[in-house]
């Protein structure tokens, strides 16, 4: 996490998203920067996640999420679940 500036809000701080089940590890991959408070909504899928109120009411989508985030979307929709965890620890 990064500290933020005097008097910012804790829901505006820069965290860090785990992107894939931290089980699979962590990598420039399978993880991106983000604000607290989207951090701390997404407790599902990426998918699920999108069609959230929290989601529709700010904009944020497959479109318009970051580079990062996208291509992480790519990349886990040519891959299974049982074949993405595998495909994390063998390359990262």
């Amino acid at each position: 996490m990064v500290l933020p500036k005097k008097g910012a809000k804790q829901r505006d701080w820069i965290t860090i998203e785990h992107m894939a089940d931290r089980a699979s590890g962590n990598n420039d991959k399978t993880i991106a920067l983000c604000c607290g408070r989207c951090n701390s909504s997404r407790r599902m899928s990426f998918e699920k996640w999108f069609k959230t109120p929290y989601c529709i009411n700010r904009g944020i989508n497959k479109k318009s999420v970051a580079e990062p985030v996208k291509a992480y979307l790519k990349m886990i929709a040519r891959l299974n679940p049982k074949d993405l965890k595998k495909y994390i620890i063998k390359n990262y």
